[in-house]
């Protein structure tokens, strides 16, 4: 007897191309917040090589990204995740340029456990103006 169940594609965060709108679909602890956050960094970075530059020519910010999620606990831990993956970008970053994260613009802004996250995502969860 044959079988017409196929194996899902493996999603690679790292080179999917950034085109259209993704939906990530899977089980409980399957890396979903991981694959979403990693997404959003590489949006926030800019695009990296042609493919991405096609489907959009510059970095986008914070408030040009839509994520959606369904509860507001997945709402929380996915804003905490993202502001993470953005301050340990901005570290990388930093540490490359020789600098230390005190000295970084906005640095001293209020953002609660995370200097300088303030404006990247309210800490009540996202809404659109």
């Amino acid at each position: 007897m044959s079988s017409d169940h196929q194996t899902p594609p493996t999603l690679d965060p790292i080179h999917l191309p950034l085109t259209g709108s993704r939906l990530i679909e899977a089980s409980a602890g399957t890396g979903k917040t991981f694959t979403i956050a990693l997404l959003y960094v590489r949006l926030v970075l800019g695009p990296r090589d042609e493919a991405d530059a096609e489907s959009f020519p510059r970095a986008l910010t914070p408030p040009e990204i839509l994520v959606v999620t369904f509860t507001n606990a997945a709402t929380r831990e996915l804003r905490d995740r993202i502001r993470a993956r953005l301050v340990e970008a901005a570290e990388a970053f930093l540490e490359a340029a020789g600098d230390s994260a005190d000295e970084a613009p906005g640095a001293d802004r209020s953002g609660g456990p995370m200097p300088g996250m303030a404006s990247v995502a309210p800490r009540d969860g996202f809404t659109a103006p």
